[in-house]
């Protein structure tokens, strides 16, 4: 029995590693499907799209304007100088015909503005940064949901399995005390017991399928995949990071809602710039060409024409409107400012819960293997004491219950240690997928 145990013990660590992979081969496989599956994802691509269109729209601030006119106006009455070209005989000089035509392009050149244009296209350059980076928040939250998801069925799978086997095992001992009852050593209720046990490992069985229906459930939701195909022989994630310090730092370097922050701060303090600029003027230089009527002698003729010249526009009184709008920009400012300090706090705080976490989780993990050795001992002690007779029925279950607590409570810890890790994952912005 020995050899056979550290047979298998060999097999299984010769194929961990390669089980492991091909696990976290699957993971990376669900993670990529609900980046192009789930709904959420496509709209954050649009909305970059839709922040570099408006870049591009800022930016055709430094570009000229050109626009085509043409109108037509009829007028009366109109000015007329009478000549007199005799002592009773006078020539009529219209100053403008009744009928005005004009035609012509317009074209509107910024020639200055004192950095008002610059700084909108630097905000837009934000914008875009932004958006890509809550895109990126966004995927690494999916991929944190499908990871757990992922996990959370292994551990629901191994559960029943090991429901499995109690259920397996309950009924080999209830046919062995039917058998006693036959021959008169034991009592129906030993019967009846053995019976009530398999009802409650039965429907803990039921809640165990049923939980675990409700996690495939959430993966098709998510990843539109409802089965797992290469599970991993043990419940683990990627390792975590050495100490305290370089996984704040990491996350300080990758973690995106952080950046997102940064680039909101960067993006305002831009926006300060720009209301700090409307004090300025603004210096443009226009012109046009085309043909109109209305030139002597002849005012009904349509005759080329072109205008140049510039446009100093100097703001004197907007009713305070800028001063307020510069306060409230300083205002935003530092509440963004003081928002990043909560931020880093508050994500150093759920790092070390997370290393915490993983840190008892190995701990327990190390006790409750020593435990399911002295259970695993004690049950096969008293499985010898039950078929001798010196023990009962309910003596030999309570044995055989600690050591199915004890199963349970390894993979219970084995997946709180793993989630933990998910969680550190997310935190320090690790790109697993």
């Amino acid at each position: 029995m020995k050899k056979l145990l550290i047979i298998s013990n060999l097999l299984l660590v010769a194929n961990y590693t390669q089980a492991q992979s091909n696990g976290n081969n699957e993971l990376k496989s669900l993670i990529q499907k609900s980046f192009t599956y789930f709904p959420r994802v496509k709209e954050l691509e649009q909305q970059i799209e839709v922040s570099t269109l408006r870049e591009n729209v800022t930016r055709s601030g430094y570009r000229p304007t050109v626009t085509g006119n043409v109108t037509y106006s009829y007028l009366d009455p109109i000015s007329i100088i009478n000549i007199p070209t005799g002592p009773s005989t006078f020539n009529e000089i219209k100053t403008q015909p009744n009928g005005n035509q004009n035609a012509n392009i317009t074209v509107n050149q910024l020639l200055y503005d004192f950095g008002r244009t610059q700084h909108n296209l630097e905000k837009s350059k934000y914008d875009i940064l932004i958006a890509k980076d809550n895109l990126e928040l966004n995927k690494a939250a999916l991929a944190s949901q499908v990871a757990s998801i992922y996990f959370s069925i292994i551990y629901l799978k191994k559960s029943i399995t090991v429901q499995d086997s109690v259920i397996s095992y309950y009924h080999q001992f209830k046919k062995l005390i039917d058998n006693r009852i036959k021959l008169g050593d034991a009592l129906e209720f030993d019967a009846l017991s053995a019976q009530n046990n398999i009802d409650q490992a039965e429907n803990r069985k039921v809640d165990l399928t049923n939980t675990l229906q409700k996690q495939v459930n959430l993966l098709a939701y998510s990843t539109g995949e409802s089965t797992l195909k290469n599970s991993p022989i043990m419940l683990d994630f990627q390792g975590e990071g050495v100490d305290e310090d370089s996984l704040l730092q990491q996350a300080r370097q990758n973690n995106k809602e952080l950046s997102i922050t940064k680039n909101r701060i960067l993006q305002q303090e831009e926006d300060l710039l720009i209301n700090k600029a409307n004090f300025y003027p603004t210096f443009n230089l226009n012109g046009s060409l085309g043909v109109r009527n209305g030139y002597q002698p002849d005012i009904s003729q349509n005759r080329f024409n072109y205008l140049i010249g510039a446009a100093l526009n100097i703001p004197i009184y907007t009713g305070k409107r800028n001063s307020n709008q510069i306060k409230i920009s300083e205002s935003t400012l530092r509440v963004s400012r003081f928002s990043s300090d909560v931020q880093v706090a508050g994500i150093n705080r759920d790092i070390n819960q997370a290393l915490a976490d993983i840190k008892s989780s190995h701990e327990r993990l190390k006790n409750i293997e020593s435990q399911i050795a002295q259970t695993t001992k004690a049950i096969e002690l008293a499985k010898s004491r039950f078929k001798n007779g010196t023990i009962t029925y309910v003596e030999l279950i309570n044995a055989q219950t600690n050591l199915q607590q004890a199963n349970l409570f390894k993979l219970q810890y084995q997946y709180q240690r793993t989630l933990a890790k998910i969680e550190l994952a997310r935190l320090t912005g690790n790109v697993y997928w």
